[in-house]
């Protein structure tokens, strides 16, 4: 009986990822509200997930907010230009897709799906140039490029992020409380594949 209190076993540290997990994407969803910090709240939620989540190092809050600090004004600029050219890969989207069902066919059908490639990758590479900010310390220009290079470059890994977001909200509908730790399991599992492609350029810490 008295394994089981103590706060080292198993089932003890497991509940306190689960609380850690909830908290993290709480403090994501909140600081994410304007959309124009989304940027600094998905590098805030990558360094937490590596940090504290993976690592054990240090607290979820402390470290959220840190890091949601330290970056907000590189990535909000990367961000917002993101935000832009989805804006516009989205509208293209929409008037493409009518031209389909309108059997317009045609370049402008076609159209629709290159327009839909694009803004996929578009949430790919801005998931690489948010991650990367953070762990390399670069202009917006630069970032942006490298962002392109490391989504092509890393093909696999980076089809694996898509491959993540798509059975994620798969399994959103038929089970809806996952919703309360969404963030923070794909914040996990994104880190661990961001990790293997950025220690290609840096050291052990």
């Amino acid at each position: 009986m008295g394994s089981f209190f103590n706060y080292d076993n198993k089932f003890f540290r497991t509940m306190g990822k689960l609380v850690d997990c909830f908290y993290l994407s709480i403090l994501w969803l909140i600081f994410s509200i304007p959309v124009v910090t989304m940027g600094a709240s998905i590098a805030a939620l990558y360094q937490a997930s590596r940090k504290v989540l993976l690592n054990d190092e240090g607290y979820v809050s402390n470290t959220f907010i840190t890091e949601f600090k330290a970056n907000f004004k590189q990535c909000t600029k990367i961000w917002l230009i993101h935000l832009a050219f989805a804006a516009i890969l989205a509208t293209d989207c929409v008037i493409a897709k009518n031209a389909l069902v309108q059997n317009a066919g045609g370049i402008l059908g076609v159209s629709y799906y290159v327009c839909f490639f694009f803004l996929l990758f578009d949430y790919i590479w801005a998931i690489y140039t948010m991650t990367y900010t953070t762990r390399f310390e670069l202009g917006v220009k630069d970032t942006l490029k490298n962002g392109v290079l490391l989504a092509i470059g890393f093909l696999p890994w980076s089809a694996l992020i898509l491959v993540i977001l798509i059975a994620a909200l798969i399994i959103l509908p038929f089970m809806p409380f996952f919703i309360i730790l969404f963030p923070s399991f794909v914040g996990m599992l994104y880190s661990i594949i961001l990790e293997k492609v950025f220690k290609n350029f840096i050291g052990g810490e």
